[in-house]
């Protein structure tokens, strides 16, 4: 009995006549990627590294010529709480601005060219060639704010925000009040034959116009400044004195007549004095009423000379460069 239970417990454990033998499992060899470590594996900062040095912030030599805005941010100091209402309220100013000097005429857009630096100027005269409706239109706008914005003082933006309004208002062409000042300031001093005037014109102008010329229309301006105005000086006094005796005296003998020759003689050769006794004479007022009132009206401002003219075409343009060159330097101040 023993041996029929060994028998049948053998043929219970043993393999089934039909199930087919299964090989052993082969594991497969690693392959050399799979062998290689994880860390050769560039980060996501080395991925981008290349990709920002393709792009480039157009500061270096073949670099792609688009511009990111996000990387010319207005930088703050530490601790400064950003203010988003003011930068609104300041982003949409300047955008004003850039709108207006794209809307101006060539002359008006010339008259504020020396506030401008030659890539703002190109932004904007590429988007006056396109329809307001242009999505390029406002990107050179776009693109030109941000240049003035990053490059341009503040005296530079209140200069431009108001030739936008002028030139809004009316066709009149803006004038920059600091350069106007500076010509008025070499002519007043050319005029009063001051050397140290004339040798700084000359430094400034050397290169652009003859020397001599300069030199010329200077002692022409010196010349008509200084004759004008003691000749008319003269004529005034004569004109009060003869003016006086006539009214009192209600006429005179031949000595009054000789003297009322000569102021009438005087009279013509100023225009400023015939219209002041044109003007008491139409008052019809006494001796001491009329020349009261002649002498309070206001006198009408001497014709300029041809000298003066030239002078101030010569300076003007000085004048507009050194402004510049003053409102960059203020910029770079403003930077730091």
């Amino acid at each position: 009995m023993l041996a029929s239970l060994q028998r049948q417990s053998s043929a219970a454990f043993a393999p089934h006549p039909t199930a087919p033998c299964r090989a052993p499992r082969r594991t497969a060899a690693p392959s050399p990627r799979a062998a290689a470590p994880a860390a050769a594996a560039p980060a996501p900062a080395q991925r981008a590294a290349p990709r920002a040095a393709a792009r480039g912030n157009g500061d270096g030599d073949g670099e792609s010529p688009s511009y990111s805005f996000a990387d010319a941010g207005r930088q703050r100091a530490v601790g400064e709480r950003r203010n988003r209402t003011r930068e609104k309220q300041e982003s949409a100013e300047l955008s004003s601005v850039v709108k207006g000097l794209v809307g101006m005429s060539q002359k008006q857009l010339a008259a504020v060219s020396h506030l401008l630096t030659q890539e703002q100027l190109q932004e904007i005269a590429l988007a006056a060639r396109l329809p307001r409706n242009n999505q390029g239109r406002k990107r050179h706008e776009n693109r030109a704010s941000q240049l003035i914005r990053d490059g341009a003082s503040e005296g530079t933006l209140r200069k431009l925000a108001d030739a936008v309004r002028l030139a809004q208002a009316s066709a009149s062409l803006f004038i920059d009040a600091d350069a106007a000042v500076r010509v008025e300031r070499w002519i007043e001093s050319l005029a009063a034959a001051d050397g140290g005037a004339l040798a700084e014109v000359v430094t400034l102008l050397e290169g652009s116009v003859d020397m001599q010329q300069l030199r010329q229309l200077a002692a022409e301006l010196a010349e008509a400044r200084g004759g004008g105005g003691g000749g008319g000086g003269a004529a005034a006094a004569a004109a009060a004195a003869g003016g006086g005796a006539g009214v009192a005296g209600g006429g005179g003998d031949g000595s009054d007549g000789g003297g009322g020759l000569e102021v009438s003689e005087a009279v013509l050769n100023d225009p400023d004095l015939l219209a002041l006794i044109t003007k008491r004479r139409g008052g019809g007022g006494g001796g001491g009423g009329g020349a009261a009132s002649g002498g309070g009206g206001a006198r009408r401002k001497a014709p300029m000379s041809q000298a003066e003219r030239r002078l101030r075409a010569l300076l003007r343009p000085v004048a507009l460069r050194a402004v510049a060159e003053e409102e960059a330097a203020s910029a770079a101040e403003e930077l730091l």
